[in-house]
């Protein structure tokens, strides 16, 4: 029991960590740095605007920000909690492969989106 909230301490280190600093280099140029910087949207705008509008239980507004809110939030809560309860890190062969799928599949979506819609 105490390797586990080692864990979840850990895991919950990151996500603050994480979050402080998307709030310091998102928030002065509002929104996505990479949008700001090149003028083209990244992979994964919109992302934090679908997960909060899943938040709010508006699934509708969810996709349309990002479609693949419903693969990522699913999967990242999947890796946190084989991580904070049994130890288990993403580094397995398996897991690799699940990345390289994850990203084929986002860079695909990307490129619908950045040619056929406007991207919110």
């Amino acid at each position: 029991m105490k390797t586990v909230l080692k864990r979840l301490l850990k895991a919950l280190a990151a996500c603050l960590i994480s979050a402080i600093a998307i709030w310091i280099f998102a928030a002065p140029v509002n929104g996505c740095v990479v949008r700001f910087i090149s003028g083209i949207p990244c992979p994964s705008c919109g992302m934090t605007r679908a997960a909060f509008s899943l938040l709010r239980l508006d699934f509708v507004s969810a996709f349309h920000y990002h479609p693949l809110v419903y693969l990522v939030l699913p999967l990242s809560l999947f890796i946190l909690i084989r991580y904070i309860f049994w130890g288990i890190l993403p580094t397995d062969k398996r897991y690799i492969r699940l990345y390289i799928g994850t990203v084929v599949v986002f860079i695909t979506v990307w490129l619908v989106r950045l040619f056929f819609f406007n991207i919110p």
